[in-house]
């Protein structure tokens, strides 16, 4: 494969610069039109401008009539997109365990604290994923993450516009409720600097590898690149370091072990990497990488939040609701002090879905993995560049959450690359059929002959 110059001096093997996957038959290139519609919907349904469209601050989290508005357009928008498609029709009904999930989120409001809030948070989720599915539905799998990067570089392009235009917005003030240790810091068009960290070091990630699909010219994929690595220095965030290179690193491990070792040995290297993230669970789960935070230039603690995890813990264990938890996006803080924060994915679901709901969301995620693991497994040179992002974006999210709340979060980039992941999967699944389980007729000859010879 010929290297691709990215950097003046430096030259990087970029997979898809001369190596395409298959393209899909029911996705031809859409026009102008479509595809500005969900690259402005991306935008809205990534967290964007929650905070900078509120009526006032204190409604940024809970939902301005603007940011209702657009959602509702984003999903009446989205569902005609699909329903008007046979193709991206068949496509979302195959996609059911991201709609299984959706409904797992309405079923919850028969026994959340805060039913109104469920169903509302609920419905915003919906939104977010019918615009994804219409997206993969609409576009091939390839075209649909070349728009993704695209989009997630524009809003970083777009923070640091924002910074320098509404710097009283855009930037962390000493005037912010429970936040004036953040002074300083960037939050661009997000409502937090963690928002923006995470999403700028996810975007660079992705464009470490995909960058030379994304954007054709080198210039285009260093701006793009230029524009994350602000986006991070102007957060001064960590755990968006740490996600850009986990992402970019887990990406060309595994497109080197795609191209380079056979099946068998793919997948025995995939169990071990599994096995490997286990045990370092369980290695974090008894403390014994405490001290990791503190290599990565972080407090021991994490800012507080190992105690406030055992808090909320705590006050989960003695609730009483633990087997169904509070219900989607309330939870049940209502019980926590008022100092207490919990900052982490996992709990968070625990919280709102207590242990059968939170099993059945661990399920999935475990699908998610063997069957991404699968795609790996059987995948050609020609298409490994895409069939390793499942696997791979799969891992990067669950890095991100476990210090921040976005899994499952009503607005959140996460959501749009879950769906894709699961599309990918699930078109892979028809494009291997063949090679899986072949039909073979009683009838045939090679039948015949094995049955003359007993």
């Amino acid at each position: 494969m010929a290297p691709n110059t990215i950097l003046t001096g430096l030259k990087f093997n970029m997979p898809l610069v001369t190596t395409h996957p298959a393209p899909v038959a029911h996705a031809p290139t859409q026009g102008l039109l479509v595809t500005s519609i969900f690259a402005v919907g991306l935008v809205f349904s990534s967290g964007a401008f929650n905070l900078q469209l509120a009526d006032d601050a204190s409604r940024a989290f809970s939902g301005s009539a603007v940011m209702q508005a657009i959602s509702l357009l984003t999903g009446v928008i989205g569902l005609s997109l699909i329903v008007t498609s046979r193709s991206a029709t068949k496509l979302a009904i195959r996609c059911w365990p991201i709609i299984a999930i959706t409904g797992l989120i309405f079923i919850s409001a028969a026994w959340s604290h805060n039913y109104p809030l469920t169903i509302r948070r609920g419905f915003v989720f919906l939104t977010t994923v019918l615009l994804a599915l219409a997206l993969v539905g609409r576009f091939s799998p390839l075209q649909s993450l070349r728009l993704i990067v695209r989009v997630m570089a524009l809003q970083c392009a777009l923070s640091i516009a924002w910074v320098f235009a509404f710097p009283e917005v855009a930037v962390h003030q000493i005037t912010d409720l429970g936040q004036t240790q953040h002074a300083g810091l960037w939050r661009g068009i997000f409502s937090h600097k963690n928002g923006l960290g995470l999403f700028a070091g996810l975007t660079a990630g992705l464009l470490l590898f995909y960058g030379s699909m994304a954007f054709r010219s080198p210039v285009g994929v260093i701006a793009a690149f230029s524009c994350a690595i602000i986006c991070l220095i102007g957060t001064s965030s960590m755990t968006g370091v740490l996600t850009m290179v986990v992402t970019a690193a887990l990406l060309y491990f595994l497109y080197w072990m795609a191209t380079t070792l056979d099946s068998r040995v793919r997948n025995q290297t995939l169990y071990l990497l599994l096995v490997g993230i286990f045990f370092g669970y369980l290695l974090w789960s008894a403390g014994v990488l405490n001290s990791l935070p503190v290599w990565l230039g972080r407090s021991g603690d994490m800012t507080g939040r190992f105690s406030y995890w055992a808090i909320a813990m705590d006050v989960f264990r003695s609730s009483g609701f633990t087997s169904l938890g509070g219900g989607y996006a309330v939870g049940l803080h209502h019980l926590f002090p008022p100092y207490v924060y919990v900052d982490n994915g996992y709990i968070d679901i625990l919280m709102q879905f207590g242990y059968l709901g939170s099993t059945l969301i661990a399920l999935f995620c475990v699908w998610l993995l063997f069957a991404g693991k699968g795609v790996i497994v059987r995948s050609s040179r020609e298409t490994a560049s895409l069939d390793i992002f499942p696997f791979a974006i799969i891992l990067a999210l669950g890095l991100e959450n476990i210090s921040e709340t976005n899994f499952l979060a009503p607005k959140h980039i996460g959501i749009v690359l879950t769906v894709l992941a699961v599309a990918i999967i699930v078109q892979n699944r028809r494009r291997f059929a063949p090679l899986v389980a072949p039909s073979v007729s009683v009838s045939s000859p090679s039948v015949l002959r094995s049955r003359a010879h007993r």
